[in-house]
């Protein structure tokens, strides 16, 4: 036997086992081909739950605003003490008990035992990420554009996203969603 071909009982010829760069490369080539198949479906993915939060919340906040309504024979946005359209009371007016008149407390008494209408925090705009609301008295007062998260209108209880058809394309959302459903500021 030959000194250099001997080895130790129990031990084998070892031999390197690596990739080659064809493999590597084909590895490379089946992963990209996967990731452009799927980032797609997951950006449309994205889009669709966006649009599905979007309309899920107005939808939410309306049904809120008619039960108002049909406890108050008013809708929410009113200051009481003075009746002007107030967007944190319309707030308070949803996500707190509140009185006859519409007064907002933290919690239930003898006088505040309507409501709440919807859970606290308010919800926010995925378009612009506030979740203030504009109220105006008159469906034909304008609006301040992308300025608050949501408006609202006394005069017929409409709700909608405060933003822009730009902001709104830009999140690819508004095919998703019904236009009229969500009443952008003109």
């Amino acid at each position: 036997m030959n000194a250099s071909s001997a080895q130790p009982k129990g031990h084998r010829a070892s031999r390197c086992s690596s990739f080659s760069l064809v493999e590597l490369v084909m590895v490379v080539a089946i992963i990209a081909v996967l990731g452009a198949i799927a980032v797609p479906r997951l950006t449309q993915a994205s889009q669709r739950a966006k649009a599905n939060a979007i309309q899920a919340t107005l939808t939410n906040v309306r049904k809120a605003i008619d039960r108002y309504y049909a406890e108050h024979s008013k809708y929410p946005g009113y200051d009481p003490s003075n009746s002007s359209p107030d967007g944190d009371f319309f707030i308070q007016q949803l996500t707190q008990y509140t009185s006859s008149e519409g007064e907002p407390n933290d919690g239930p008494d003898k006088s505040h035992i309507y409501g709440p209408y919807i859970s606290k925090p308010f919800p926010t705009n995925p378009t612009n990420g506030l979740n203030t609301v504009h109220v105006r008295a008159l469906a034909s007062a304008a609006i301040p554009k992308d300025k608050t998260g949501w408006h609202a209108c006394l005069e017929d209880g409409s709700f909608g996203l405060n933003a822009t058809a730009e902001s709104v394309a830009k999140m690819k959302i508004d095919a998703m969603v019904a236009g009229e459903d969500l009443k952008l500021p003109k």
